[in-house]
């Protein structure tokens, strides 16, 4: 279980373009601060500034969302770019 904690962990810090630390915090997508601290042995989260908490797999999907729509815009330019005429 703390093997794919961790790959999930890491894959959080990657899509919110931070670093990964054991005890570095991540964003917390309620507040949108770094205040958000993963407990990798108990596969929980939660925010220390706002309360919001949940399971990790809860905070992969919310970071995912936001990525995504943070995203969208370059994706879809990239995929009907035909080039330059």
């Amino acid at each position: 279980m703390v093997g794919v904690s961790l790959k999930v962990t890491k894959l959080i810090c990657k899509r919110q373009g931070i670093p990964y630390n054991p005890e570095q915090m991540a964003i917390c997508p309620k507040c949108n601060r770094r205040t958000a601290k993963i407990e990798i042995k108990k596969g929980k989260w939660e925010c220390i500034r706002c309360g919001k908490s949940g399971d990790e797999q809860e905070l992969l999907r919310l970071v995912n969302e936001k990525y995504l729509d943070e995203h969208k815009l370059a994706y879809w330019s990239s995929r009907n770019n035909r080039g330059i005429k």
